[in-house]
């Protein structure tokens, strides 16, 4: 029932409920939820209940925030929020107190 962006990775294939008005027929299945991806597809009502569904899931975007804290008083000084795909990796070059920081962030 599942295809993503990366074929490569697991990603779960449950069963189909049976419709249960006719146990013959496949029911209303929910799509699972993998961490990190979306789909338009919240549920599948399989024509034919002995083959796949292909699903397709794309890579969701994730949001980080970024705090600047001071080790001494534990006040934050500044925050900065970014933003990229999951499983991808971010290199930014951000501001703070007129020193240039560079950070890296994963999206998982």
């Amino acid at each position: 029932m599942i295809q993503k962006e990366n074929k490569n990775s697991s990603a779960p294939t449950p069963q189909y409920t049976n419709d249960p008005n006719d146990p013959t027929k496949g029911g209303v299945t929910p799509t699972p939820v993998i961490p990190g991806y979306v789909t338009d597809i919240p549920n599948v009502t399989p024509s034919n209940p002995g083959a796949d569904t292909p699903v397709v899931y794309r890579k969701a975007e994730q949001k980080a925030i970024i705090k600047y804290v001071d080790q001494n008083t534990g006040t934050t000084l500044e925050n900065d929020q970014v933003s990229g795909k999951s499983m991808k990796l971010l290199t930014t070059q951000l501001q703070l107190k007129s020193r240039n920081t560079k950070i890296v962030v994963m999206f998982l």
